[in-house]
């Protein structure tokens, strides 16, 4: 998703503004129906693809807000009228927000941050961190947890922490399907936790910090506890890259990353 419900409350804040959605498209275009954005006097959020299809539907929300213009809509030919090789079609709708649209703006933002994928990092040390903060940009809904109390700083607002001596009760609790990255100060613990992951099999990724020696020493520990070796084929580890060079924490953050969005239901 490209606004969030905080986002919206802040942009809000300078009234009034105009909403415009993407009510149709045909052939090629850079967002799909429905995608949108919201433009005040000063600034804008969300996108509706960027370039000059973006750039038009700006100046013309502006346009209405000096107006006093309740709606419009836009048909685009986008070679044409806005002179991008996408070659399709896309039909705006601009109109004003107002309390009732408004509300089902609001209803629309809090389902979609309701079902976005859930994302689990245990450990907030440096690689926790620089993991955290990447993904605090992105449309997930990430939560960072570690056994100790003062370790939580430097972290985007937008994460949520959680400080506990028992993170296998997360893992549990958590929704199908999400997505769980172990890198705590403990192997001990990140073995235990992978364990625990790997029992529910119902993620859609898995992975720990660590070497291909780090690696077997689990796979050893984990057969031993009575699990598969099925099971094991569904772990990513090391993270980041096993070919890795450079081992700064951004960088292996920015793998993991990759590595997450092109597992992540």
């Amino acid at each position: 998703m490209d606004i969030r419900f905080a986002q919206l409350k802040n942009f809000i804040e300078i009234y009034p503004c105009i909403l415009v959605n993407v009510q149709e498209v045909k052939g090629s275009t850079p967002r799909e129906k429905d995608a949108f954005m919201l433009v005040n006097e000063k600034n804008s959020i969300g996108t509706i693809g960027g370039g000059n299809l973006e750039f038009l539907a700006i100046e013309q929300a502006k346009k209405m807000l000096d107006n006093n213009e309740a709606e419009q809509i836009l048909d685009i030919t986008l070679g044409k009228d806005s002179a991008q090789c996408c070659g399709g079609f896309v039909k705006l709708k601009l109109q004003i927000l107002e309390n009732k649209s408004l509300e089902n703006l609001i209803k629309k933002i809090k389902k979609q941050e309701e079902n976005l994928p859930r994302i689990y990092l245990f450990g907030a040390g440096h690689v926790g961190k620089a993991l955290a903060n990447l993904l605090a940009q992105m449309p997930y809904k990430t939560t960072l947890i570690d056994t100790r109390p003062n370790v939580m700083i430097n972290i985007a607002p937008n994460i949520k922490t959680k400080i506990t001596p028992l993170p296998e009760t997360i893992i549990r609790q958590a929704k199908p399907n999400s997505a769980f990255v172990i890198f705590t100060h403990d192997h001990a613990l990140d073995f235990l936790l992978l364990s625990e992951i790997l029992n529910r099999n119902d993620f859609s990724f898995a992975g720990m910090i660590g070497s291909k020696t780090k690696r077997k020493k689990f796979e050893k520990f984990y057969l031993k506890n009575n699990g598969t070796k099925e099971n094991l084929q569904k772990i990513t580890c090391p993270i980041g890259s096993d070919t890795l060079v450079d081992k700064r924490p951004a960088i292996i953050a920015a793998l993991t990353l990759a590595q997450i969005i092109s597992n992540i239901k």
